[in-house]
């Protein structure tokens, strides 16, 4: 009978032991799928000109808010454009920093943006622009309302040349060889 009094207090002291060890984690965190962001360009009609490729000044500037999720969570921000028959298959997308909630651009860099989609120079088109807001890659992301912006980017044209008789090289081909990239 000591016995089984002993082996019945042993286990009764195991057992109350492993329940005093648990302990509640914290308050679970869980998200209500998100609340996007409101987005606002600061014109929908920004005009790019090749005299104006080397100034700074922003032609277009475009301000959001922030998602909200139900809890404080580290966003992650995309300002994605795409063209207005694309759907945003393709979009071009620029990855915005922590907490920066305003993007300038200046002629040259937007007219760039432009050009990445493929959109022809000196055709006036309708592109689209918004916020894809993420705070995980399993969690799909939410996207701000959509911005029509009419824009005519402009190709910039470059030129290689290739040496010709002053270094007593003969030029097999056409007279007057070079290279141009459209962009």
């Amino acid at each position: 009978m000591k016995t089984i009094l002993t082996k019945f207090l042993v286990l009764s002291g195991v057992t109350l032991l492993m329940l005093s060890a648990c302990k509640k984690d914290g308050v679970l965190v869980t998200t209500n799928g998100g609340t996007p962001g409101a987005l606002t360009a600061s014109s929908t009609t920004p005009v790019l000109s090749k005299t104006s490729l080397t100034d700074p000044t922003a032609v277009v500037t475009f301000t959001f808010t922030q998602p909200t999720y139900g809890f404080n969570a580290a966003v992650t921000n995309t300002l994605q454009i795409d063209a207005a028959n694309d759907n945003w298959a393709k979009p071009t997308s620029v990855t915005l920093g922590t907490k920066v909630f305003t993007q300038s651009y200046a002629t040259a860099d937007f007219n760039n943006l432009l050009l990445k989609l493929g959109l022809a120079g000196g055709t006036t088109t309708t592109v689209k622009v918004r916020i894809a807001s993420s705070i995980s890659s399993s969690i799909t992301p939410v996207y701000s309302n959509v911005i029509t912006l009419t824009v005519t980017p402009f190709n910039l044209a470059s030129w290689l040349y290739v040496t010709g008789a002053f270094s007593n090289w003969v030029n097999p081909g056409a007279a007057e060889d070079s290279l141009l990239s459209a962009t």
